[in-house]
């Protein structure tokens, strides 16, 4: 709008004229502002919009079905790590549970007396090994030798003739 158009509609007085001058002048500069803020905006979501579209074509030639069976290669073999973890640990602490109770059977040498017992039928239950008295009691009676006894006579061993 022009002063021009202003007194083309009949009004004339100056200071009036001067005022709604002012007035467009403001309205004119929010609407400005308004534009400029859109404008930003709109190279911001365009900038958006293909950063989107991107990453669809991106995904588009991934290889869903690969993924998904690599995440369940991957699940198996960290199952298969855990379970053998474990069955380690369980073999950690019969061997350290075998080994405390051949000292308390006073075992002269505790390797030769471990070599001498199935493991594979012991059964580790807390800090008690099933089956292990058994196979120690068997061994004091077939090779007593290899334990120390409370009679010091019979405690060594005497040489063969």
């Amino acid at each position: 709008m022009k002063r021009e158009d202003i007194t083309a509609i009949g009004i004339e007085d100056k200071d009036q004229l001067d005022k709604i001058m002012s007035l467009h002048g403001k309205s004119v500069e929010t609407h400005k502002q308004a534009k400029t803020t859109l404008e930003t905006s709109n190279a911001e979501l365009k900038a958006q919009l293909e950063t989107a579209n991107k990453t669809i074509e991106d995904f588009k030639g991934m290889d869903i079905e690969g993924i998904k069976k690599s995440a369940e290669e991957y699940k198996s073999k960290l199952e298969t790590a855990q379970s053998e973890s474990e069955a380690k640990i369980k073999g950690l602490q019969l061997d350290y549970a075998v080994g405390n109770a051949l000292k308390e059977a006073k075992a002269r040498n505790p390797k030769i007396v471990e070599s001498l017992i199935q493991k594979d039928k012991l059964v580790l239950d807390g800090d008690k090994v099933l089956g292990l008295s058994e196979q120690l009691e068997a061994l004091k009676t077939s090779d007593i030798y290899l334990f120390e006894s409370n009679d010091k006579e019979n405690d060594t061993p005497k040489p063969n003739r």
